[in-house]
């Protein structure tokens, strides 16, 4: 059984939260391990409705301005991703690059199943790049 625990141990140490900005992180290839570090980090604090961490990933700038709008699609976000994933037999099998002719984007597929109710998915974290190296989350402003 692939575990959610597992997947994480095997991120590169650069990627760990703390260590580097969310938003506007630098990256240095479309393969670079740091979107998956980030990834990771993002469904973690999806998974535990972290809000210090989820708002984050949001531009500093619009997040001055919207925070409470911010905050409030930000735990939406995070109920919809805890209710999908609290499936008893919820199991995340892979997460992969899944790279597009656009050099400006990156996607982390993410493969999952849950027996239970015979369901299965993808989904997954996407990039859009700043400039300069740097990158972020793509999320849905509102």
């Amino acid at each position: 059984m692939f575990k959610y625990i597992a997947l994480s141990a095997v991120i590169s140490s650069t990627a760990v939260a703390g260590e580097s900005a969310n938003y506007g992180f630098t990256a240095t290839s479309r393969t670079d391990p740091v979107f998956m570090g980030k990834c990771v980090i993002w469904r973690d604090a999806l998974q535990r409705t972290d809000m210090n961490l989820l708002t984050s990933f949001v531009e500093p700038a619009f997040l001055a301005k919207r925070r409470v709008a911010s905050e409030k699609e930000l735990a939406k976000m995070s109920e919809k991703f805890r209710k999908r994933t609290g499936i008893d037999s919820y199991e995340l099998l892979s997460m992969r690059f899944a790279l597009g002719k656009d050099i400006n984007f990156v996607n982390i597929d993410t493969q999952w199943e849950a027996r239970d109710k015979r369901k299965q998915g993808n989904g997954g974290c996407s990039y859009a790049a700043l400039g300069g190296g740097k990158w972020e989350l793509m999320l849905v402003y509102f």
